[in-house]
C-alpha cells in the first residue's frame, strides 16, 4: 500500500510541476540545470517520506509487533530500513523519469 501510494504521489508531483517546468525552460534555464532540480525536489520527498515511515514505523507498528508477534524483533530494523531504501529510490525513479521526460518536449507543449 505504501509502495503504492508513494508512486502515485510521485507521479503526480511530476504532472503538477509541468507549468514549472515549461517556464523555466521558457526563460532559458539548462537541461542539465532542471535535472538537478528535479533530482533534488524527489530527493526531498523520498527523505520526507523515509523519515515519516521511520516514526510510524518505530513509534507505532513495531511496539504493537513486538509484543503481539513474538518472532518480530527489534532486530528487524536493518532489514526494514533496506526496504524503505529501495522504496525511496523507486519513488525517485517514479517521479523523475516523467519530469525528466518533460525537459524534451518544448515549453509551449508543456503549457496547453
Amino acid at each position: 500500500m505504501a509502495l503504492i501510494g508513494t508512486f502515485a504521489v510521485s507521479k503526480l508531483w511530476a504532472d503538477a510541476m509541468s507549468w514549472e517546468l515549461a517556464l523555466r525552460r521558457a526563460v532559458g534555464a539548462s537541461r542539465g540545470r532542471m535535472v538537478r532540480l528535479i533530482l533534488l525536489r524527489m530527493a526531498k520527498i523520498g527523505v520526507g517520506s523515509a523519515a515519516l515511515g521511520a516514526f510510524c514505523y518505530a513509534t507505532i507498528l513495531l511496539p504493537s509487533l513486538v509484543e503481539s508477534v513474538p518472532q518480530v524483533t527489534v532486530g528487524a530494523l536493518p532489514r526494514w530500513l533496506a526496504v524503505t531504501l529501495l522504496i525511496g529510490l523507486l519513488a525517485l525513479g517514479t517521479g523523475a523519469v516523467p519530469g525528466i521526460r518533460r525537459l524534451w518536449r518544448p515549453p509551449g507543449d508543456l503549457l496547453r
